[in-house]
């Protein structure tokens, strides 16, 4: 009898074409394209993108510090639960949070 193995981590920068088509896994998106991209949108939406960069600052430091101590992949797991559970679950919260978009002028008017 076989053992039934858990789905595999995917790590992919998110694209749908990078996708497995009938393989289950479970998706991992890229950190480093993720960030990539706020930082690309800094100069329209400061605020917002600095948010999350400066979000990014404190999971990456809470990495190195497991790195540094030469942490278990499970000891590596629950020290970024402890340390950035909160700073994640704001962002995933703000992220599904409904947004309110202001057209953009053309110039028109009806009036």
């Amino acid at each position: 009898m076989r053992a039934q193995l858990a789905a595999p981590f995917e790590m992919c920068d998110g694209l749908a074409r990078n996708l497995p088509g009938e393989l289950e896994t479970i998706v991992a998106n890229c950190l480093t394209h993720g960030r990539r991209n706020f930082v690309e949108l800094l100069y329209r939406f400061a605020d917002e993108s600095r948010h999350v960069i400066k979000a990014f600052q404190v999971i990456y430091h809470n990495d190195k510090v497991a790195r540094v101590k030469a942490l278990s992949a499970e000891a590596r797991r629950v020290c970024r639960a402890k340390l950035g559970a909160g700073r994640c679950d704001q962002l995933s919260a703000q992220t599904l949070a409904p947004v309110h978009v202001v057209p953009a002028s053309g110039g028109n008017s009806s009036g």
